[in-house]
């Protein structure tokens, strides 16, 4: 009786411990004259939200806080340095590991900049900036025809769709890869799903009856046949649960492709309805919808905001896109705090990659990384004169 009174006893503190623990750490850390509080809570990777350190940075009245995805010890930040002015305040952690994960940041009237929007502002900022070893280099290393190619410090692989193929960019080396007899102007089927670009057999005239595979790792090119004929007046609406969903215009109806087993099915039409994706949630539409206007699945953009607002990500891990006046993100767990990414003027086909935001400025491609800012990836200057002309990512 008095082992079953003990193992209750035990079963109880154990329940109690459970229940008060914290599910984050907070601890200061003294830096020469400063004192910091950080806030540091670890989320774990689960079917919707990838695993990330949360981090907020509080010193007097002044607030942080940005997201680490490299997995570390706990008490992530071993030191903060710590730059303040009549105009700028801002911090650089170093890691546990005694490494920079990100450049500095920096406050300016409550909101968050990354040092690059910074530079050549201030010379005190600039002259501190210059003594942490952080490689901010994005240097033109690469030209070819049209194409100039930046060290972005990223082994990102870049499709750039052009009028006889692609062209595969990755550690600043390009591959072109023809896939078409004759130049095509504007293709609206292509995409890519994982490591495959896929885009309709443009050699075919009218209709289609294959779709071209490419694997952008090892560039080998292959086919999807079927026996049935699919417009050319057709578009990609988007991708769900790794499947593909295409809209035949002429034949009012919707495909699915299925890399995974290399087929092609009909998903719906104007009897059925057709599958689609809006508010974070699949519904039924009607095929004249997709018939009447150009409607690509919405993955990202909420509802019912003042101006347009992604979430790209999920409860606790990823980022917020605020278009209002200018750019600027947060992250989705606390949102209050908002990082100025840049200014909205000439930014087209914004395209979102795991935790990365895309977009074409005149004839750059632009990469904005959340701990440094933004850099160049390519320039190309068919983009002046075809806006068209598609570009994907693909990131390992």
């Amino acid at each position: 009786m008095k082992k079953i009174y003990a193992l209750c006893v035990i079963f109880f503190i154990v329940i109690i411990i459970l229940i008060n623990r914290k599910d984050h750490l907070e601890y200061i850390i003294k830096s020469k004259d400063n004192t910091f509080l950080v806030y540091e809570k670890y989320n774990k990777k689960s079917k919707s939200d990838y695993s990330n350190y949360y981090i907020e940075v509080s010193i007097n009245d002044s607030r942080f806080n940005f997201e680490i995805t490299k997995k570390l010890k706990s008490k992530i930040i071993k030191d903060i340095y710590y730059f303040k002015n009549s105009d700028y305040e801002c911090i650089l952690p170093l890691f546990s590991d005694n490494t920079f994960k990100m450049d500095l940041l920096c406050l300016h009237d409550k909101i968050e900049y990354h040092y690059s929007d910074l530079k050549n502002k201030s010379l005190e900022l600039d002259k501190f900036a210059s003594s942490y070893e952080i490689d901010r280099s994005n240097d033109l290393v690469k030209e070819s025809d049209n194409l100039k190619i930046y060290d972005y410090k990223n082994d990102d692989y870049i499709v750039l769709s052009n009028y006889n193929g692609i062209s595969i960019i990755n550690n600043n080396e390009i591959k072109n890869i023809k896939l078409f007899e004759s130049d095509i102007y504007k293709k609206n089927i292509e995409t890519i799903l994982n490591n495959y670009y896929i885009v309709a057999n443009y050699n075919e005239n009218h209709d289609f009856s294959s779709f071209i595979i490419v694997d952008i790792i090892s560039k080998k090119v292959s086919y999807i046949k079927f026996n049935f004929s699919i417009s050319f007046d057709s578009y990609i609406q988007g991708i769900i649960s790794n499947k593909i969903y295409l809209f035949d215009k002429d034949a009012k109806k919707q495909y699915v492709i299925d890399l995974s087993d290399r087929k092609v099915s009909i998903a719906g039409n104007t009897k059925s309805g057709i599958v689609f994706y809006d508010d974070f949630k699949i519904k039924n539409i009607n095929a004249y919808d997709a018939y009447n206007y150009i409607l690509k699945f919405n993955m990202y953009t909420l509802k019912d905001t003042a101006y347009k607002i992604d979430k790209v990500g999920n409860l606790n891990s990823g980022y917020k896109y605020f278009y209002n006046d200018f750019l600027y993100s947060s992250l989705i767990i606390n949102d209050k705090i908002k990082t100025y990414v840049t200014t909205l003027d000439n930014m087209t086909n914004i395209k979102y990659y795991n935790n990365y935001l895309y977009y074409i400025k005149d004839d750059i491609l632009y990469l904005y990384d959340p701990l440094y800012g933004i850099k160049k990836i390519v320039s190309n200057t068919e983009w002046k004169f075809n806006n068209t002309l598609d570009y994907f990512v693909y990131k390992k």
